[in-house]
């Protein structure tokens, strides 16, 4: 029995009964054995993270927990295949799973080195890998896939004299170990020659705030850059003459330590600064101007967008003889794609433009400004949505709503970043106009912007799951918490459901009533439950003007952005049962929570019960409550 559970003087009222008047088994937590024996696998870093297609690297891999290792789990295992490092005697023992993930039959041996072979088709971009443990699946840990040849920095590259020779174009990786220390590259280049080297660094988690130099032969700085990208570099640089340069990189603020890695694209690489439009309607062909360096005759891009295209940005790249360039976002849409009509810089010249849409333009020239007149009824509620900056255009937006006679109704300004945003209900139906324009009153052709009109979504639902990838053992029970959005108006219950459950697991439906966000949904597995990491899926439904919608869930586990996983392990030394199932307290007040345990023979240690719990806005409401800690003797 846990006594005397007393709220903290001034916690707040509203968050502590909303936690407590959950289900009791959501707020506690077996500490002990269980914990002890059962740690969850964790990846800590890989390097390099930067892999070139069609060959096969070794990287090193940080890592905690991976005792009872079982595979590697890849999100495109169609096209990187993972091994371990073979033992001595030569023999791998790798078998490749129906799914496409290469299973390595042994145990993980310790300092572990991980094999990835990329294929050649492999699409380029963000990867992600985790371990699966018989005690659960790892975080994932990203790493990228290119088309350069990969350079690692060999370590005697820390002065002038020093100097590494590369041969470029290649990608190349390295780390500011100390403080103070600066890496240096020595390269051929021809007279004309146009260099690329794009830093990519804070942009992947790195610490580092770069700072790129070119030096000549002697030493003399010939240039040097910082912050393109948020504290990443880029440097295009010219050769003057034929001859060997060097490049150097280093801390800006001379720090430096492990984790300060860096990869740097580097050589006459194409390279893109801007894409117009930055987006199409679904069905349809669009003709996209590029502007970079390097792209040859590259000019433009006749697109077609497929009818079942998926709905959003997705990377883009032009490619030329020299190789690919760096990736700018492109966005699939089911919103018509219209443009402005210069001139329109006035409210005399406005373009007239339909509702919905997409309106694509440019901020032409400094103090610039684009008029648009649109026609709306009594009523209706439009959200006007400026895309620019999260697209790498240098526009700083303002956007304008007002009446035909000036009078203002809305300004914003950096709603998303340095994109701004209106959202406006409007109370009589007629005219009114929308004005964009650049903060510093700047303009040109990197200035581009696409504005997104549309009404906003109507009453809508949405779920997600919390907390950690579940853990469930043979014979006992588990509990994950989902959480229910609500959108739109909708206020009605939503009800959660288990989809493909492993055999011998079972789970009731969970119904969230409109006066909540949040249930338990509880996994009990039997004793012949198969044992293993398998995916965890649930579906959320309710009724949407009088039909049945199913949702899939939004996952908020720690790392994970799109799946979560069920790890069955064998039957626990012990179980805990709570007698009590709910607690409702007022300040100032206690109240005593009951619970057995039920042991196995060889569990005769000493178990601690501690509370664990969130209130409904994720605090941790378990700060405003003195007491709940009970050891149990053996």
């Amino acid at each position: 029995m846990l006594k005397e559970i007393r709220p903290l003087p001034g916690t707040c009222w509203s968050s502590l009964t909303r936690w407590l008047s959950l289900p009791a088994s959501l707020l506690i937590l077996a500490a002990g054995q269980i914990a002890q024996s059962q740690p969850v696998p964790k990846l800590n870093g890989l390097y390099p993270e930067w892999l070139q297609r069609g060959t096969s690297t070794e990287l090193s891999l940080q890592a905690q927990d991976l005792d009872g290792f079982e595979m590697w789990m890849l999100n495109d295992a169609t096209h990187i295949f993972p091994t371990n490092r073979p033992p001595a005697n030569g023999s791998a023992g790798i078998e490749v799973g129906s799914g496409g993930i290469t299973l390595n039959a042994g145990e993980l041996p310790a300092g572990l080195r991980l094999f990835l072979s990329v294929s050649g088709d492999a699409p380029m971009g963000t990867k992600k890998i985790r371990a699966v443990t018989r005690n659960g699946v790892s975080n994932p840990l990203q790493f990228f896939v290119q088309d350069l040849p990969q350079i690692l920095e060999n370590g005697a590259n820390t002065n002038f004299a020093g100097a590494q020779r590369v041969d470029l174009p290649a990608g190349i990786n390295g780390k500011i170990n100390v403080s103070g220390e600066t890496d240096y590259y020595r390269f051929a280049a021809r007279k004309g020659q146009r260099f690329i080297f794009e830093v990519i660094a804070s942009q992947t988690g790195s610490p580092l705030d770069s700072s790129l130099g070119i030096h000549d032969a002697t030493g003399k700085e010939l240039a040097r850059a910082e912050d393109y990208k948020n504290l990443d570099s880029l440097l295009d640089f010219a050769a003057p003459e034929d001859g060997d340069y060097v490049l150097s990189i280093r801390d800006f603020r001379y720090q430096g330590g492990a984790g300060h890695r860096y990869h740097i694209n580097a050589g006459a690489l194409p390279f893109l600064d801007s894409l117009f439009p930055f987006g199409a309607k679904r069905g349809q062909s669009a003709k996209v101007e590029v502007i970079g360096r390097n792209l040859e005759s590259q000019t433009n891009l006749d697109l077609r967008i497929a009818s079942d295209a998926p709905l959003g940005p997705q990377e883009l790249r032009v490619k030329t003889p020299a190789g690919s360039s760096n990736p700018l976002m492109f966005v699939a849409s089911d919103l018509e794609n219209v443009f402005e009509t210069e001139p329109n810089d006035s409210t005399n010249t406005a373009t007239t433009i339909t509702l919905p849409a997409s309106v694509n333009g440019r901020i032409q020239s400094p103090k610039d400004r684009d008029y648009f007149k649109v026609k709306v009824t009594a009523g209706q509620r439009w959200i006007f949505e400026v895309q620019a900056a999260q697209f790498g255009s240098l526009l700083d937006a303002v956007l304008v709503l007002s009446k035909l006679d000036g009078t203002m109704l809305q300004q914003n300004d950096d709603a998303v970043g340095a994109d701004a945003r209106i959202d406006q209900t409007f109370g009589e139906a007629g005219e009114y106009l929308l004005q964009i324009r650049d903060l510093r009153n700047r303009g040109g052709l990197m200035f581009p912007y696409r504005i997104n009109i549309s009404m906003p979504e109507g009453p809508n639902f949405g779920v997600s799951i919390v907390g950690e990838n579940p853990k469930l053992y043979r014979d006992a029970r588990a509990y994950v918490r989902v959480e229910a959005s609500r959108r739109g108006g909708f206020g009605g219950p939503v009800e959660v459901v288990p989809v493909d459950l492993p055999p011998g697991v079972e789970a009731d439906p969970v119904a969230i009533s409109p006066e909540q966000t949040s249930g338990l949904f509880e996994l009990r597995a039997r004793t012949n439950a198969p044992l293993g990491t398998f995916p965890f899926k649930v579906e959320a439904r309710a009724y949407l003007a009088d039909k049945m919608q199913t949702r899939r869930p939004r996952i908020t586990i720690p790392g994970e952005t799109a799946s979560a996983y069920l790890t069955l392990l064998p039957e626990a030394p012990f179980q805990i049962s709570l007698l009590t199932p709910t607690v409702i307290m007022e300040q100032k007040q206690g109240a005593d929570l009951m619970a057995e345990v039920k042991r196995t023979a060889a569990a005769t240690q000493k178990i601690q019960l501690t509370l664990d719990g969130w209130s409904n806005d994720r605090a941790q409401a378990v700060t405003g409550i003195e007491g709940g800690g009970l050891t149990i003797n053996a």
